[in-house]
């Protein structure tokens, strides 16, 4: 406000003074007092100040044309105080910090006349950052005695640029001094590890400064090279060792170089470790050096010496088979290591009578001949030679046995189809001495038509005849003098009249009508192969009767150029015809089974045949559980069908059994039954009989006959036949019967 003021009157004034020298007149004004001059300020040292926070400065001005001599008073505007005020002078203190820089005006105003003053304007800075001395490189130093080292600083904050100054504290001496770095030299000489200090205070600010710590040591241990595990090793031609070495004292830790004098090659180098390859072939022991010489030290080497010698002979075949009088004997020795060429010898004893050593010159030798004299444990010693004048020997014992006694072990011979190329087959022998040679036997039965018997035993031919054929057929050695065996043995050759064979013993299953309505059958017949049928049983069921248990029977067949077969059984009852087909034959040349049906006018159906295990027919064969399934028919024609389930333990007894029955659409669902069965120890076709009885308040009995067919997992399979006559509560059924497997599951297709 009082500068606003000021300034107003110094306008008012020069107003005044305007109007006044404007208004001239042509007269002559009278004289006036000349004026006085108007009194003015002015800062000394200029009217602008910088200082820096919490500093003081002093301002003074000169007042021009002060009669008065009274001088000025202050005034400020902004931060800080004023303090010592004179008519002429003045200190201004600055705040003790800022954030940032700011400016004040300090007023000196005339006392004499207040529209006169001066402004002075003070810039205030916060404080500059402190100066701090740093070294570059850190503040710890390690070297050698008698060493220099430079060390240099850096100042930060230092507006002066005037750097540092040095001293030292310890034994050395500083030299090539300057503001921001200096030369430490170590003492030519110290006894042990010493520590000097180095100081760099600031010139600018001397309560800034570093130090930094030198580490003065006497010189190292000499550099020493050594190689690990020795400097002596010993290997075979073609062989490689690798060789460490131990670099001690050597502190830039570069390892060595290597070089190698003599044969060999050096691999896989590195600063601490090589690898020697020797040489591949040696005729003679040789040596190599391997020399290892220090980078940092090339006066400091360590030399290893390789041994390389050939590898050494030995006879590596420790033992040797024996052999057979008038087999040949063809063995082999082998030597390992050595140099080629070998010579090989029997330096004790004698080989087997019959025996020799080849004329090998190479790591192998072969003994060998045919034994002619059965001989025990004869002792010989083998020694090798090579041509670097080592040898090896190694004693053997063999035994020259008489062979064994010869046998055929031929068991039997494949059966053949008249017309038809005998299937190929060939006699085998054992024991004796081979080859072997084959014949009839003297006074033997000549062979069918049409076949041969080889000297190498093969049988071959096609033949001509059907039949059954015994012959003796010997087996010579090639064995001589006493040592010569020979062996007979008896055969019989079959000869079928067709490809398919019915041969042994069966069981069928037969299921048809004859006049009066549903008629079924099972039994079991034996074919010889040939055409005929003997020891045949047969048992049937039908609607209208009559009921036929174990009938026996007779009867014939043959088969047509389609290998389709024509059976006839004959009975008291009469005579029945029957077409069937066969199964390809089996592994023993047999047929396993096939399809029947019934031609003639008496009845129609059909049914199989399936070969017999004949070593099932007894009871202990049923033993475990069962399921069964049976269909047929009811006294009025209606269909029947049961399936079920029983339990058999082997001795005669049905302990337990379910089934469900449908006849006619009248179904009993989960009836319980017990029951028994029996089969003759004497029988010889596998016909046994059950029966079986409801459970309930009307028990009912059911009759059955069946035939046993194989044995699955120890338990008999067979076929089932009602035998009871067919009558309102008695249908006719017919079926099979087999194990059931626990733990089975229904998979595939059927």
């Amino acid at each position: 406000m009082k500068k606003v003021t000021r300034i107003a009157l110094m306008a008012a004034g020069f107003l005044t003074a305007a109007i006044l020298s404007g208004c001239g007149s042509s007269a002559s004004a009278p004289a006036s007092p000349s004026p006085t001059p108007a009194i003015s300020i002015s800062f000394t040292g200029g009217n602008s100040q910088t200082i820096l926070q919490g500093q003081s400065v002093t301002l003074t001005v000169n007042v021009s044309n002060d009669s008065s001599g009274k001088g000025v008073t202050w005034s400020l505007s902004g931060q800080g105080t004023l303090s010592k005020q004179s008519g002429t002078s003045v200190q201004y203190d600055a705040p003790a910090s800022v954030a940032s820089t700011v400016s004040v005006m300090v007023t000196a105003t005339s006392a004499a006349d207040t529209t006169k003053f001066a402004v002075a304007t003070v810039t205030i800075n916060p404080a500059p950052p402190a100066i701090s001395v740093s070294f570059n490189g850190g503040n710890s130093q390690t070297i050698l005695q008698g060493q220099p080292i430079a060390l240099t600083v850096t100042v930060s904050n230092d507006p002066s640029g005037k750097g540092v100054t040095w001293s030292l504290s310890g034994q050395g001496t500083l030299s090539k001094q300057s503001g921001t770095s200096v030369q430490y030299d170590a003492p030519a000489s110290v006894a042990s590890t010493i520590s000097v200090m180095v100081t760099a205070t600031s010139v600018a600010d001397t309560t800034k400064s570093a130090m930094a710590t030198i580490t003065v040591n006497p010189p190292p241990p000499p550099i020493a090279v050594s190689f690990n595990g020795g400097n002596s090793q010993t290997i075979l031609q073609g062989q490689s060792v690798t060789l460490t070495v131990t670099v001690s004292n050597d502190a830039s830790g570069k390892g060595v170089t290597w070089s190698l004098s003599g044969l060999g090659g050096l691999s896989m180098q590195s600063g601490f470790s090589v690898q020697y390859d020797a040489p591949a072939n040696l005729t003679s022991t040789i040596s190599a050096m391997v020399t290892a010489t220090s980078v940092a030290d090339t006066t400091k080497s360590a030399m290893a010496t390789i041994t390389i010698t050939p590898p050494p002979l030995a006879i590596s075949t420790t033992s040797l088979p024996d052999g057979m009088v008038g087999t040949p004997y063809s063995k082999t020795i082998q030597a390992t290591g050595g140099v080629a060429p070998f010579t090989w010898v029997i330096s004790a004893g004698t080989l087997p009578s019959g025996l020799n050593l080849d004329n090998s010159t190479t790591s192998t030798l072969t003994i060998s001949g045919t034994p002619d004299t059965q001989q025990t444990a004869v002792p010989f010693t083998i020694q090798v030679a090579d041509s670097a004048n080592q040898s090896a020997t190694q004693s053997y014992a063999v035994n020259i046995n008489s062979p064994p006694a010869l046998t055929i072990a031929t068991s039997s011979v494949p059966p053949g189809t008249i017309n038809v190329a005998y299937p190929s087959f060939s006699f085998s022998a054992a024991g004796g001495t081979s080859p072997y040679t084959w014949s009839l036997a003297s006074g033997t039965l000549p062979l069918p038509a049409g076949l041969n018997l080889a000297t190498n035993g093969t049988l071959s031919g096609t033949p001509t005849v059907t039949g059954s054929f015994a012959i003796m057929v010997t087996v010579t050695d090639s064995g001589t003098g006493s040592a010569m065996q020979t062996s007979t043995k008896p055969f019989t050759i079959v000869v079928y009249a067709s490809s398919t064979v019915l041969s042994g013993r069966y069981l069928f299953q037969f299921q048809g009508f004859n006049a009066s309505g549903a008629f079924a059958a099972v039994g079991s017949f034996n074919a010889d192969g040939f055409g005929k049928i003997s020891d045949a049983v047969l048992d049937r069921n039908s609607v209208g009767g009559p009921l036929t248990s174990s009938l026996a029977l007779t009867g014939t067949y043959s088969f047509d150029v389609n290998n389709l077969g024509t059976m006839t059984l004959s009975s008291p009852q009469g005579i029945a015809s029957f077409r069937f087909t066969l199964s390809a034959n089996a592994a023993n040349g047999i047929s396993a089974g096939g399809k029947i049906f019934e031609f003639d006018n008496i009845k129609s159906g059909t049914g199989f045949i399936t070969t017999q295990d004949t070593t099932g027919f007894s009871m202990s064969t049923m033993t475990g559980d069962y399921v069964f399934n049976l269909a047929g028919s009811t006294m009025s024609l209606g269909r029947v069908a049961a399936v079920g389930r029983l339990h058999a333990d082997g001795a005669g007894v049905f302990p337990s059994g379910v089934m469900d029955m449908n006849q006619a659409g009248i179904i009993s669902a989960n009836a319980m039954f017990t029951g028994t069965y029996n089969v003759p120890a004497a029988a010889t076709n596998g016909r046994g009989t059950a029966t079986l009885t409801t459970l309930g308040v009307t028990p009912v009995t059911l009759n059955f006959t069946f035939y046993l067919q194989k044995i699955i997992q120890n338990q008999a399979v067979g076929v089932i036949l009602s035998n009871d006559p067919v009558s309102g509560t008695q249908p006719l059924l017919s079926g099979s019967m087999e194990p059931q497997i626990l733990g089975s599951s229904l998979t595939g297709y059927s």
